[in-house]
């Protein structure tokens, strides 16, 4: 292998421009750019670096991060199964093998509260059989503990389906935002406004995104287009090697449906129209784009083919 083909391929990979000042000083030593290394040696090296948009997609290093995140929860849960409820160790195993921290919290809160409902069923028993007025007195007491003890549980307690259903729709309320803020960057040519012309982008994206079986997804708080692999796994969306950001496939979908102004085009004139505006029907929901935009999406489209290219 030629060191200088193996630098100028590392230089790719850390996005160093080839014609960066000090990149192109040092191809240009002769020793440097023609010296030959072992291949075994290069290709080592190139297999074994990683920039940290790569890293972050390896399947290996984000399960490790998850593991290192919530070895010590599964931890807790093991010590307060043992030592803090006392529970058994056929239980203790069962939680040990089960699939997944969420789930092992699931089945600890429901073994909880499954075994707080059973104490105080047999206090209850006790009490309805017993005449002594202390007696039931003591016991209504640690009855009373024990519904309180359950209360609690009950309301500090998140299953993996309620954490799921808080972040699912975070993350949609996010994706929301950062698309609205997108797209209310772009110069429409319709002559609306600016709320119905980002319901009609919004809803010729979406489409798109259903037609390529691709999926938006919020990565560090930027959105990436992805694709789901038949194992389960996530994906960068390609087309001829190169990824396509959101922003790349709204600009050529809003160019092909001509959403957009050219320059030099006279702005458009209109009569004005009556819009009317619908009752909100959800939270961040926009009901009178959304109703336009139905409406006009056809028309739209109708209009851009028949004007000149």
């Amino acid at each position: 292998m030629i060191l200088g083909d193996l630098l100028n391929s590392l230089a790719k990979t850390a996005g160093i421009d080839e014609k960066d000042e000090n990149l192109v000083k040092l191809m240009a030593i002769k020793e440097v750019a023609t010296a030959e290394i072992a291949d075994d040696l290069g290709s080592k090296i190139q297999s074994s670096l990683m920039t940290m948009d790569a890293a972050l997609n390896n399947p290996e290093i984000v399960n490790k991060l998850k593991a290192e995140s919530l070895n010590p929860v599964d931890d807790k849960l093991n010590t307060l199964a043992k030592d803090t409820f006392g529970m058994d160790d056929t239980f203790i195993e069962t939680l040990k093998n089960t699939k997944g921290t969420y789930n092992r919290m699931d089945l600890f809160a429901s073994s909880v509260l499954k075994a707080h409902q059973t104490a105080i069923k047999v206090l209850e028993e006790t009490k309805a059989g017993t005449t002594n007025p202390e007696v039931k007195s003591e016991l209504q007491g640690e009855i009373d503990r024990l519904n309180g003890e359950l209360s609690g549980i009950k309301d500090s307690t998140v299953s993996s389906a309620e954490h799921k259903e808080m972040i699912d729709g975070y993350e949609s309320l996010m994706q929301e935002l950062q698309l609205k803020n997108m797209f209310s960057n772009y110069n429409y040519a319709m002559d609306v406004s600016k709320d119905v012309n980002i319901g009609v982008a919004s809803s010729i994206f979406q489409n798109e995104l259903h037609k390529r079986g691709v999926e938006l997804v919020n990565e560090n708080g930027n959105l990436v287009l992805k694709t789901k692999l038949d194992n389960g796994e996530y994906t960068k969306y390609f087309v001829d090697n190169k990824e396509i950001t959101p922003k790349d496939m709204a600009d050529r979908l809003f160019a092909e449906h001509k959403l957009l102004k050219v320059n030099g085009t006279p702005e458009p004139t209109t009569t004005p129209v009556n819009i009317p505006v619908a009752t909100p029907t959800g939270s961040g929901a926009d009901p009178e784009a959304v109703a336009i935009a139905t409406g006009h999406v056809g028309s739209i489209q109708t209009l851009g083919e028949a004007q000149p290219a």
